[in-house]
């Protein structure tokens, strides 16, 4: 998963509710390797409300800087784990064991709420699911509209570094 992933799969990425959401997910594990042009590509499916326009990116918009410094927090020691383990990596076996080129997110559950749907994501490093909500623009276009600081969030530490004391 690189910035060539996301530039490929930009135009789809806010088709679909699921789809959008794999997509924040692939853009946050790509700015977690290190390239801050992962940035570009979240406005593709943010809502305007967490997003500042720029012209110089792919989307047209740049997390806000409130947002972009929860984002930035996925790399820090104890949240480098969170998007892996939305992949599907597990604190038992070091988060090592999905790939990211291949994964599917666990959703549990879905719930209408008038336009947002809500998904609830069980995550490898988590004891409970959490909720992202989703809703279409007068574009037709799926955002996301809540859930971005729940998905930055840390998560259990490894299963080594539990034993290790």
């Amino acid at each position: 998963m690189d910035i060539t992933t996301l530039k490929t799969n930009a135009m789809e990425a806010n088709k679909s509710e699921k789809g959008a959401i794999k997509y924040l997910v692939d853009c946050l594990y790509v700015y977690q390797q290190g390239n801050d042009d992962a940035l570009g590509y979240m406005g593709y499916v943010l809502s305007k409300s967490f997003c500042n326009e720029d012209s110089s990116s792919p989307s047209g918009f740049v997390p806000n800087p409130r947002y972009t410094n929860l984002i930035k927090g996925l790399r820090e020691t104890q949240r480098r784990n969170s998007i892996l383990s939305t992949m599907g990596g597990t604190w038992q076996n070091d988060y090592k064991d999905v790939d990211p080129d291949n994964y599917e997110i666990k959703f549990t559950k879905e719930m209408m709420d008038g336009k947002e749907t809500r998904f609830f994501i069980k995550a490898g490093g988590r004891d409970r699911e959490f909720p992202i909500n989703v809703r279409k623009n007068n574009k037709g276009e799926w955002k996301i509209m809540g859930g971005l600081s729940t998905l930055c969030m840390d998560v259990r530490k490894t299963k080594t570094e539990t034993e290790d004391f």
